[in-house]
């Protein structure tokens, strides 16, 4: 077996970022374009938002599961990922636009807010950001009908 045929990404596009195309369930809707950054590999600033991250929510450390096995901090963790991902894997943006239907300026804030109000545009860019294929040599970031095929 060749490991680096199977398994090699390219550093570059993981610290720097790749393509992704979101496309609007509506035919009329268009598409939206992120630059994502790998959410683990060469990328090592995302373990460090991520550290940063989870150390602002102390819960998420202790105590996690009820009596009954439930998952006290699973919406903490998700903020923690997201602000994670606002700081080190969405690297900008084209076509997004805002409620206003006015292009939209990319900050952390207008990051946050579209993640936190667009589960569906979340999923698609998270399952990107961790989908290796991605970030291989040869490879390509898909559109957001192909996400999560590989």
């Amino acid at each position: 077996m060749n490991p680096f045929a199977e398994f090699e990404t390219d550093p570059t596009k993981e610290r720097d970022g790749v393509r992704v195309v979101v496309r609007s369930r509506k035919p009329e809707g268009g598409a939206m374009t992120f630059i994502l950054r790998r959410a683990g590999g060469a990328n090592r600033i995302f373990r460090y938002a991520m550290a940063e991250a989870i150390r602002n929510y102390p819960e998420i450390l202790s105590d996690i599961e009820t009596p009954d096995g439930r998952r006290r901090a699973f919406n903490v963790e998700d903020q923690a990922t997201q602000e994670a991902f606002a700081d080190a894997v969405i690297a900008g943006w084209e076509n997004v636009e805002g409620r206003d239907g006015q292009p939209l300026a990319f900050t952390r804030d207008n990051v946050l807010d579209l993640i936190r109000a667009c589960p569906d545009v979340w999923d698609e860019l998270r399952v990107a950001a961790v989908d290796v294929a991605n970030f291989r040599p040869n490879g390509a970031a898909k559109d957001g009908a192909e996400l999560g095929k590989s």
